[in-house]
């Protein structure tokens, strides 16, 4: 790699990663790649994680004497709650954040004591709020400069004046303004969590429901879809119990089915590692299948009670792609696109199971994102899938240092859609 004159060399895995950059080596975790040590042969740095990926303790040794440690602590929701560091002269520092019930941030205490950097952010706050009730002036005067201020141009004498954010003069927010206030994901993410740790089974089925009633009249809530469930997502032996109880209380609903699957598909993953597969152990694999097996006999039931479960197509085909079984990942897709023609969720598995590291390549990868362009004007997310083909074809081939390719592959990438994978 070159830049601003210089040159570097960059290696990589098997998988892609970065391994080494500029003198360091990237030392990564055998199981999910997370990177867990940079070292130069003077600088060393080592990292832990506890099993969400969340980064839980750092080192750092200068010429193999430590320099700075700090330890990290989460709530229940993945916000960092705590942070215990040690100075190289073995002072150790505590910070503590306080959140309230619905987990925003209201205090923060260094042992003890409120830091000044705290009350000086929570001034800043104030201060905003209180500019953007005044609004903001852009004007260009005769020399061709663009102005902005929160002030008018003096004696209005500039031309092309325009007010921007103009909260003096917004009228009062109506009741049904108000009404029409959509809480942020975060908060819906966290409420279907609490609903389902509460046992409120009822009011967990109504809020899925609702999700799937929205996908039904409008294609694009399926990635809120997505969201609901993967609240699901969790490696919780605990929350079996959880799901028995609400499957029990509602036999009927197919809600209960599919969050189960969804847990019992991402406990499948996990059990088997991200090791390639002729590294993966026997056991790791069998425990891997038992899962997926499991969650096939939910997604069944949920099939047979809500034949309109998108999330349930979704899941199949990771499951089948869990196996490399393409024919049944391809029929589970036809059966999603016929109730659902313009579905990008559905695909997006899919795809996915035609990447190079699953045995496909990127040339099938393109022609089937190329498929669904048709359906483009009903659901604009599909253009990512194009994207996301030439992204993967131009990694590729640049692992495979064809350079000249790759660089044409990925300009084709930026070109479709911007920033692959990260909108994907």
């Amino acid at each position: 790699m070159t830049y601003a004159g210089g040159s570097t060399n960059l290696t990589y895995d098997r998988d892609g990663l970065l391994t080494g950059i500029h003198g360091f080596t990237i030392g990564r975790h055998a199981d999910h790649g997370l990177p867990v040590s940079l070292d130069d042969g003077t600088l060393n740095k080592t990292f832990g994680y506890n099993g969400h990926g969340e980064v839980t303790d750092v080192s750092t040794e200068l010429n193999q004497t430590s320099a700075f440690d700090y330890d990290l602590t989460y709530n229940s929701v993945g916000q960092i709650v705590g942070k215990t560091e040690t100075l190289p002269d073995g002072t150790v520092n505590q910070y503590r954040d306080e959140h309230d019930a619905c987990f925003r941030l209201t205090g923060l205490n260094q042992g003890g004591i409120v830091p000044r950097i705290f009350k000086i952010a929570a001034l800043f706050c104030l201060c905003a709020s209180f500019g953007l009730q005044a609004g903001v002036y852009k004007w260009v005067d005769e020399n061709g400069r663009t102005h902005f201020s929160d002030k008018p141009p003096p004696n209005q004498q500039k031309r092309n004046v325009e007010v921007l954010n103009d909260r003096a003069k917004a009228p009062p927010s109506s009741s049904k303004a108000q009404a029409d206030y959509r809480q942020p994901a975060a908060s819906r993410i966290l409420r279907i969590r609490k609903l389902f740790e509460g046992e409120e089974f009822g009011q967990l089925n109504s809020v899925l429901a609702d999700s799937l009633r929205a996908v039904k009249t409008e294609i694009d809530h399926e990635s809120q879809l997505r969201e609901a469930y993967q609240v699901f997502q969790q490696d919780e032996p605990a929350w079996e119990a959880l799901f028995d109880r609400w499957i029990s209380r509602y036999p009927q609903q197919y809600q209960g089915y599919l969050a189960r699957a969804t847990y019992l598909v991402h406990r499948g993953w996990e059990a088997r590692g991200g090791a390639y597969i002729d590294e993966t152990p026997q056991k790791n694999i069998d425990r891997m299948v038992a899962f997926m097996n499991r969650a096939q006999s939910d997604l069944s039931r949920a099939l047979s009670l809500e034949a309109g479960a998108l999330w349930a197509y979704c899941l199949r085909i990771n499951i089948a792609k869990s196996g490399g079984q393409y024919p049944d990942a391809l029929r589970t897709l036809e059966q999603a696109t016929k109730r659902y023609p313009a579905t990008y969720l559905a695909r997006k598995y899919y795809i996915e199971m035609l990447d190079p590291k699953w045995g496909g390549s990127p040339l099938s990868m393109i022609s089937f994102a190329n498929s669904a362009q048709h359906h483009v004007g009903t659901n604009p997310r599909l253009r990512q899938l194009v994207s996301y083909a030439y992204y993967e074809a131009g990694r590729m081939a640049y692992i495979n240092k064809e350079y000249a390719q790759a660089s044409g592959y990925l300009s084709i990438a930026i070109d479709k859609g911007g920033r692959p994978p990260a909108g994907f």
